[in-house]
């Protein structure tokens, strides 16, 4: 008999239930079961996710020649963990079953993205802990230069996945470019920043880990709303036709397919 048992759901009065409580009466402390109880909606007959369920819709992407535009990309990752608003134990549930839904590729978060029409805000490594979009304004044609993989995060940055908008547009409306600075408490003139200058638009230029300027990164302030973003004022980028293809039905955007390196 397992030390360990993982259930992630039961219904009252059920065999599980039972065959748990009887375990527990005669192993006690020895051996442990785990009560996950991931809510299942009466509708779902699996746990793949609805929206890889759902019946395709065969849309014709549209491809950019170029971008018309100087843009600010928002490149995806892939993520091993819950997405943002995700329940930890219905992702952890998933991948036990090995359920489509437990694939967060960069991919994966792009669709999830275009299909939610919402870019979640993060505060990792912000100072001031306050949630922003982290965009570049590196032309997208030159994302393969900026692929490194971070070891302490476990991952990939500059996957050939995102979305990039038209900067003067964003700018109009909030998004601003980070202050490099020397150090933590400096700007770059190797002054104490401007008390009024918030942290969250300020970013230290090299570090033990890399050298951020190069990045030209720039950063809107909570989540960014793509259903407010006009169809011609943003595109998708991908890394071949066949991934616009797959994403066509839940893109409001027109795509741009990337160069190889």
């Amino acid at each position: 008999m397992a030390d360990l048992v993982l259930i992630l759901t039961a219904r009252r009065r059920s065999r599980t239930r039972l065959a748990a409580a009887f375990r527990q009466s005669q192993h006690g402390g020895s051996r442990r079961t785990i009560w996950l109880n991931v809510p299942l909606a009466p509708s779902h007959a699996s746990w793949d996710d609805a929206r890889e369920r759902r019946d395709r819709i065969d849309v014709a992407p549209r491809i950019l020649a170029r971008l018309p535009w100087p843009a600010l990309s928002h490149w995806t990752r892939g993520c091993a963990c819950a997405w943002p608003g995700e329940a930890h134990a219905a992702f952890d549930a998933a991948v036990l079953i090995e359920s489509a839904a437990a694939d967060h590729s960069a991919l994966a978060a792009l669709r999830r993205i275009l299909d939610d029409r919402r870019i979640c805000g993060s505060a990792d490594g912000v100072r001031g802990k306050v949630p922003v979009v982290c965009l570049t304004a590196k032309p997208p044609d030159g994302w393969y230069a900026l692929r490194r993989y971070q070891r302490h995060r476990q991952r990939w940055d500059f996957e050939p996945y995102g979305i990039a908008f038209d900067r003067d547009y964003l700018a109009c409306r909030g998004a601003r470019p980070v202050v490099y600075t020397p150090t933590s408490d400096s700007d770059q003139t190797g002054r104490p920043p401007h008390p009024i200058e918030s942290p969250l638009w300020l970013q230290v230029a090299a570090g033990k880990r890399g050298r951020w300027r190069v990045e030209r990164e720039w950063r809107w302030r909570g989540d960014l709303n793509l259903a407010e973003i006009p169809p011609d004022r943003a595109a998708v980028l991908v890394p071949d036709r066949p991934t616009a293809e797959r994403l066509a039905d839940v893109s409001p955007f027109p795509f741009y397919v990337l160069p190889r390196s």
